[in-house]
């Protein structure tokens, strides 16, 4: 390889990686949560999953208490 294509790569990874090093704006997207309340008085769930039980294509919360 000539002196030439050497120095060319060594531009493209040296571009590339100080570009990976730019500082971001802005802040990272964090998902927000609400809460539902379905029955306060069910008391500690002891085994609790996510399935889809009624087949509308939207799971579904599972729980025994």
């Amino acid at each position: 390889m000539c002196f030439c294509c050497n120095r060319l790569n060594f531009g493209v990874v040296l571009a590339l990686l100080l570009f990976a090093c730019l500082p971001v704006e802005g802040k990272a997207f964090f998902p927000e949560f609400e809460e539902h309340v379905i029955n306060p008085e069910a008391g500690t769930g002891l085994a609790i999953t996510v399935s889809d039980v009624n087949g509308d294509g939207k799971p579904d919360i599972v729980g025994v208490s």
